[in-house]
């Protein structure tokens, strides 16, 4: 099984995107790229402290990061659009897929 085939499924890019508002959107995408330097990724320990924050214990915190599709190499927009929003505005059947 590739890295792919592991990733959660329950929520497209597309349907989490048509969750959020215009401005949710532009505002994730824009906090993305300052927190990338212009990468495609942005590493856990960015993820943890800037998405996150303070107070998440570490081992929820990592699960998290898992849970929104992060591996070794980071965690890219759409996996983190896709996270959020299923995190926020998912129905409980989704957020337990």
């Amino acid at each position: 099984m590739g890295a792919k085939d592991s990733k959660r499924s329950c929520l497209s890019c597309e349907d989490a995107v048509k969750r959020m508002s215009d401005a949710e959107y532009k505002r994730v995408c824009e906090a993305f790229k300052r927190l990338s330097g212009g990468l495609n990724f942005i590493s856990k320990q960015t993820f943890i402290q800037n998405v996150l924050g303070e107070g998440v214990p570490t081992n929820i915190a990592e699960a998290l990061y898992t849970a929104c599709g992060g591996g070794p190499r980071g965690i890219g927009l759409r996996d983190l659009i896709c996270g959020l929003v299923l995190l926020t505005k998912g129905t409980p059947e989704e957020k337990i897929k």
